[in-house]
């Protein structure tokens, strides 16, 4: 495989990242609210958060491509299943009130009054971990000098 090739497959494979989480986040708030005018209403009030989100996602899995394409090292794959779990329950996190809708339940409704008053300081949290993965990813190919091979 080409390094044009590798580089082109990261992109198409961050870009599918991007539009995974993002269905991920649509499918599962439209499914929630019952409403499919919700996901894009809610998505507008935490556009730069969640548009923050989705792109770090994409970075990630664009860089795991990367790194696994060139195969030099293989504790990397650990590491993006890790970030890529904190990313998706943080967005799940993030909704998880509009589940409140359906199941009255104390306990729910406490998680529900939760997540809705420290939602931008979860996502925030997300945000963070998602930018540490990325520095993590950029290190090791920083570390193996994966971005000086000819392939």
């Amino acid at each position: 495989m080409t390094r044009s090739v590798i580089i082109t497959k990261s992109i198409g494979a961050g870009l599918v990242g991007i539009a995974f989480l993002a269905s991920i986040y649509f499918i599962l708030l439209t499914w929630v609210s019952g409403d499919w005018h919700h996901p894009f209403q809610q998505f507008l009030q935490v556009k730069y958060w969640m548009g923050t989100l989705f792109f770090g996602f994409g970075l990630q899995i664009g860089l795991f491509w990367y790194v696994r394409s060139v195969n030099k090292t293989k504790q990397i794959n650990k590491i993006t299943t890790a970030n890529t779990g904190v990313s998706t329950a943080t967005m799940i996190a993030c909704c998880a009130h509009h589940l409140t809708e359906f199941i009255p339940i104390l306990g729910l409704s406490a998680a529900s009054i939760f997540l809705a008053k420290y939602q931008s300081y979860i996502l925030a949290i997300a945000v963070i971990f998602n930018f540490l993965g990325i520095v993590y990813m950029i290190n090791i190919i920083k570390k193996h000098k994966l971005y000086r091979l000819t392939i």
